[in-house]
């Protein structure tokens, strides 16, 4: 059986009419566009400023990671960024986004965020990095696949040469749509494919 929408014949077609309605493409995103795709880093908005853009490794955004954003939020908003500096942009690329900010204070939050385990700037093992739920959120999955790429990035200097997915099985639940390297838990370790 399939897994995926996609996998199935006429897939989105079939679950439109199950719902009794059409599906809407959604203007602006690009199905090449993928988690390991976008950096972390500064971005330099027209008006001079710059916005600070944050990666959450794996998606997992944990308690201190919020607490951490959230003083970022608040702090930019004290030290003058235009708008509304109590809210945050979350994107679909696993990252946060704080806008609007002088480049110095940018910097200075970027190295607090940093502190916080949060990936600052484009040079990070955690950027092109994703799993599957893993063990133990998932009862097919043969390994705790987020805590094996957690120590396989701590390993690591820099971002991969391609995008690597961790999958608990061969279903490989979450895998980017784009060219990546998967490593596939076997239950005796991980097989290794690029595809």
């Amino acid at each position: 059986g399939a897994w995926r929408i996609s996998e199935l014949e006429d897939g989105p077609a079939r679950i439109a009419a199950r719902l009794g309605r059409a599906f809407e493409p959604v203007p602006g995103l690009s199905p090449a566009t993928t988690p390991g795709a976008r950096r972390a880093g500064v971005i330099e908005q027209r008006d001079g400023r710059v916005a600070l853009e944050v990666l959450v490794p794996l998606g997992r955004l944990s308690p201190a990671h919020a607490r951490a954003l959230a003083g970022a939020a608040g702090a930019a908003g004290a030290a003058g960024a235009a708008g509304d500096m109590e809210t945050v942009v979350l994107t679909p690329w696993r990252t946060v986004v704080l806008l609007d900010l002088e480049p110095a204070e940018a910097g200075r939050l970027a190295g607090t965020l940093a502190a916080a385990g949060l990936v600052t700037g484009p040079g990070s093992p955690w950027t092109g990095v994703t799993a599957c739920t893993g063990r133990p959120g998932c009862a097919k999955s043969l390994a705790d696949v987020q805590a094996d790429a957690a120590r396989w990035v701590a390993e690591r200097d820099g971002p991969p040469e391609l995008p690597v997915h961790w999958a608990g099985c061969e279903r490989r639940c979450g895998r980017p749509r784009a060219r990546v390297i998967e490593r596939v838990a076997t239950g005796d370790g991980y097989v290794e494919r690029r595809v």
